[in-house]
């Protein structure tokens, strides 16, 4: 019970349905929450046209390329010198986002990318004014271009926002309302009906105080391939792991493709062999842009073969150093992906705070470690394409002052525990440095940044004024694990939203609740 108009006007962006028709069916957020419009994926969208019949629902795939007939054009949100001025700041953050759609890094010019940026955004002010939202709901944090385009411009025109967001532990999520507020302080009473998740949790932080790190692993390599980075064979010759990807890959592909085409002729639908999730064709617009299976499968192989001769292109430029040295160590994230797109905020581009580090320590070494999902082979992850590294981007990194590119295959424990510092964009090192009592400092936006022991690398005039005294004091882990017991009244399991207990639902209004009063 929080005090917002009865049946508030509200968009779903929905990239789970099956969440979405159980959030909403329930009386409670029923009776709060008037759905004017689903923006919604394609897997189960049926069940949602079902029980939402008095709802618009648009497919992802069409509102991504702004192709919404019924939407009404206003001329006042074409851009003129006043919107133009509006806008802008989130213009380049914004291309930033069309990362995901642009393996290879070579799908645009600066040209199509700023047009691609205009046209979306006038789409996205005409979609908005045709429905006049008071509150959009994501169930995924806002981080391909177009979920993020409309949360950018929500957030400047004062509409209210909720997005899930997955923590470093998968499968469990938080609500938020801004990408830069991860604490929303529900008030949920019943901590018997969150038992699997401190379980889990306490499962975790004994792992990392144990340094077991076959369990860490299997938290976070799900369905990875690091084969490349481990397997010598593979590394001998570009020739030989050529062949071997394409022996390998060549019938998967064609049993994946024979199975597509004979649902899509059982269901007399060929837009089944196109995906959801496309990729920019090269001198064809963003919004034309179309998609196969078989291209995409393609593009992935292609991928496996450039991340040979990056990784080679790495080892290179590593260095072979010791670890009794003084250094922070700063793990970099594999791109692009949630923890830097969007919650990196300024720091997408981790070469600026690299610059930083060097800069205000002076007297260290900054070790530079890759990502290993950056060189997966795996096309089942989530981890799986190329779409932000090369070989400019390490010369980039090399050329900093006290600066070191170092082995991937270095035990990150020991990196961790070895340090003077830990650094981390959003990364989950971070939270893994303050369990092992290390400094750790943030740039970005982690689940975890509201936890009192850490370093927000910011402005210039706090870290000038604050960093000498923070790297001087002796981080209390104790502190932290009181932090994570306390923060984990916020999250929960998405197949747990059936329980009679409701506390999904409770959580997800008491969010909304925070969010009035609060903003």
């Amino acid at each position: 019970n929080f005090s917002i108009n009865i049946m508030t006007d509200t968009i779903l962006y929905s990239e789970n349905n099956y969440f979405s028709i159980n959030l909403f069916k329930n009386k409670k957020v029923n009776n709060k929450l008037k759905l004017k419009c689903i923006i919604a994926s394609d897997n189960g969208i049926e069940m949602l046209q079902e029980n939402f019949k008095n709802t618009k629902i648009i497919r992802i795939e069409n509102f991504s390329k702004s192709k919404v007939n019924f939407l009404e054009n206003d001329k006042k949100n074409l851009l003129d010198e006043a919107n133009s001025e509006i806008f802008s700041k989130i213009e380049s953050e914004c291309i930033k986002f069309l990362d995901f759609v642009n393996p290879n890094q070579n799908k645009f010019s600066l040209i199509e990318a700023r047009q691609t940026f205009s046209d979306n955004l006038v789409f996205i002010l005409d979609f908005l004014h045709y429905f006049k939202p008071e509150m959009i709901i994501f169930t995924n944090s806002p981080h391909c271009f177009q979920s993020h385009l409309l949360y950018k411009v929500c957030e400047i025109k004062k509409i209210k926002v909720i997005f899930k967001r997955e923590i470093s532990l998968p499968q469990n999520y938080i609500f938020q309302n801004s990408i830069k507020n991860a604490y929303l302080k529900v008030k949920i009473n019943n901590k018997k009906e969150n038992f699997e998740t401190r379980k889990e949790l306490s499962n975790y932080i004994k792992a990392i105080l144990k340094k077991d790190k076959e369990s860490i692993n299997k938290i976070f390599s799900r369905l990875r391939n690091h084969k490349i980075i481990y397997n010598r064979y593979y590394l001998n010759s570009y020739i030989f792991f050529s062949i071997l990807r394409i022996i390998h890959l060549t019938p998967i592909i064609f049993i994946k493709i024979l199975k597509d085409l004979i649902i899509s002729f059982k269901n007399k639908n060929k837009s089944f062999l196109i995906l959801e999730d496309f990729i920019k064709k090269k001198n064809i617009t963003y919004n034309n842009s179309k998609t196969s299976k078989l291209n995409m499968n393609i593009e992935l192989l292609l991928g496996d073969l450039r991340k040979f001769k990056l990784l080679k292109y790495y080892k290179k430029k590593q260095t072979d150093i010791e670890l009794n040295c003084k250094y922070i160590y700063f793990p970099l994230h594999y791109q692009p992906e949630a923890t830097t797109y969007p919650f990196g905020g300024a720091f997408i581009d981790q070469i600026k705070a690299i610059r930083l580090l060097s800069a205000y320590f002076t007297d260290c070494k900054i070790l530079i470690k890759e990502h290993p999902d950056t060189f997966n082979i795996s096309h089942l992850a989530w981890t799986k394409g190329d779409y932000s590294r090369n070989e400019n981007f390490y010369d980039q990194i090399s050329q900093i002052k006290n600066v070191h590119l170092i082995d991937l295959r270095k035990n990150s424990f020991d990196l961790i525990d070895k340090a003077y510092g830990i650094a981390t964009v959003s990364g989950a090192v971070g939270l893994e440095g303050l369990l092992r009592g290390k400094h750790t400092i943030v740039f970005g936006y982690p689940w975890y940044e509201k936890f009192g022991e850490i370093f927000k690398f910011d402005r210039h005039e706090r870290i000038s004024s604050d960093l000498n005294k923070y790297m001087k004091k002796k981080i209390s882990v104790s502190k932290t694990i009181k932090d994570i017991n306390l923060f984990s009244e916020n999250i929960f399991k998405t197949d747990r939203i059936n329980n009679k207990d409701e506390r999904i639902v409770n959580i997800f209004l008491e969010s909304i609740k925070f969010n009035y009063e609060n903003n």
